[in-house]
């Protein structure tokens, strides 16, 4: 988990001014990595890790840096068919979700002030390696 965090950590030094998903590949040694367990959502025929890391082999290929409105019309990021897409596009198993925050963006006044939010995640692409 340490070594995932570090690693994490050091993917993820910028972040990307755009809305949508982009994937930005892993460069460098690629280490196998021994997950320990954690809490799983299968969906879009990827497995989304919303806490800790699978309890198996693997090795991080990628970030997917995705930015998206908050709010009742938006999508949930976990099980989004964009992120399930681009995952399987550059050959990726699974994503842990790394990262999210909401950010103000500005106000809108039709009848009442109302914020406008935006919520922002990274999240790692991971391929599963053979046991």
């Amino acid at each position: 988990m340490v070594r995932t965090a570090a690693l994490a950590a050091a993917l993820l030094t910028s972040w990307p001014a755009f809305a949508g998903v982009e994937f930005q590949p892993y460069e460098g040694r690629q280490t196998i990595i021994e997950g320990q367990g954690g809490t799983r959502v299968a969906k879009n025929g990827i497995d989304f890790w919303t806490t800790g890391t699978p309890p198996r082999k693997y090795q991080i290929i990628g970030v997917i840096f995705d930015t998206r409105g908050v709010g009742p019309l938006s999508r949930s990021l976990v099980g989004s068919p964009a992120i399930a897409k681009k995952t399987k596009e550059v050959g990726g198993d699974a994503v842990i979700v790394s990262d999210s925050v909401t950010e103000t963006v500005g106000y809108t006044n039709n009848t009442t002030i109302a914020a406008i939010r935006n919520q922002k995640s990274q999240l790692l692409v991971l391929r599963y390696a053979g046991d």
